[in-house]
């Protein structure tokens, strides 16, 4: 019984690690090949590709019914990028930040959050708002791309060749697709096998288990020297979380929120996203003294959870 409910949750969380972590390779290869400014690459290529695991997990969650895991997932997995991946990687490079770089998608990252919380404070989540989600990420996703450009001064014989970026891409996506569905089951087993609620799983197991392609992303970025991937990465992944990967999740049903997620998950993801305001406007640098704090406030909202 434990080794069917654990082998799915290792073997899915590597899976959607592994799938992850090729999209994103495959995706911003493309990306160079097509000429496409750093900026643009870590919010739309990297930040929107680390969160397919987020998307199929959440979607499946949602068929399954389970939708406290699917909604668990998003609000958790955007307080574990901020608090958790952020931490890890300014412990591991400390950063400089340039404010106007990443303003814009700052304050729409706050904005979406803010919007998701009032909706969650009016009652249930429902398919209308999904739709409303989703079209305001092609929104967002164009205004993005109208204002970083294409730009790259990288020659065109040293970027990768493109069908074989695309290759590697697809084949990302087909791991995290088996790795989203045995990941969901496991955890759905575990929660029932220990009595904990979905909710709970959902925003710390399977949270945690599809940001690790967004962990990988802004640690290796961090440490090449590339803040604008690896901010860019946690900026670009919460807004799709919220409004791709949660707008996609109520296109398969309406979702209502449960007392755990609007009064303990939504207000420690608002906080969060508070302090990544804090970081990058008023500090302007992410340190190691930064990134302890910031781990400090995960492990303190996972211990509310206890």
């Amino acid at each position: 019984m434990i080794i069917e409910i654990f082998l799915p949750l290792v073997l899915g969380g590597a899976l959607l690690a592994g799938g992850g972590e090729a999209l994103v390779a495959g995706g911003a290869g493309t990306a160079r090949r097509l000429g496409l400014s750093p900026i643009v690459i870590g919010v739309l290529l990297i930040g929107f590709g680390t969160s397919t695991p987020e998307l199929l997990t959440s979607i499946e969650a949602a068929r399954l019914g389970s939708p406290d895991i699917a909604l668990g997932n998003v609000i958790g997995s955007n307080t574990a990028n901020i608090l958790l991946i952020g931490g890890v990687a300014a412990l591991l490079a400390p950063m400089a930040l340039q404010r106007e770089h990443y303003r814009f998608d700052l304050w729409v990252a706050v904005f979406v959050a803010l919007t998701l919380g009032l909706a969650m404070l009016a009652g249930p989540l429902t398919p209308m708002l999904g739709a409303l989600f989703l079209l305001s990420l092609a929104v967002y996703a164009l205004v993005a791309l109208a204002r970083g450009g294409t730009a790259s001064d990288e020659p065109v014989e040293m970027r990768p060749v493109l069908w074989r970026s695309l290759l590697i891409a697809a084949g990302g996506l087909v791991a995290a697709l088996l790795g989203a569905r045995l990941f969901v089951e496991g955890a759905v087993e575990l929660a029932r096998m220990f009595s904990i609620s979905e909710a709970v799983i959902g925003a710390t197991i399977v949270a945690v288990g599809t940001s690790l392609p967004e962990l990988a992303t802004s640690v290796m970025a961090a440490r090449r020297g590339h803040p604008e991937l690896a901010v860019g990465n946690i900026l670009g992944s919460n807004v799709f979380n919220i409004l791709g990967v949660l707008g996609a999740t109520l296109m398969v049903g309406e979702i209502a929120p449960s007392a755990e997620a609007v009064w303990r998950d939504m207000p420690a993801m608002l906080a969060a996203t508070a302090a990544l305001v804090f970081v990058i406007l008023v500090r302007g640098r992410m340190s190691r003294a930064g990134g302890v704090a910031l781990i400090a406030g995960y492990a303190g909202y996972l211990a509310l959870m206890l």
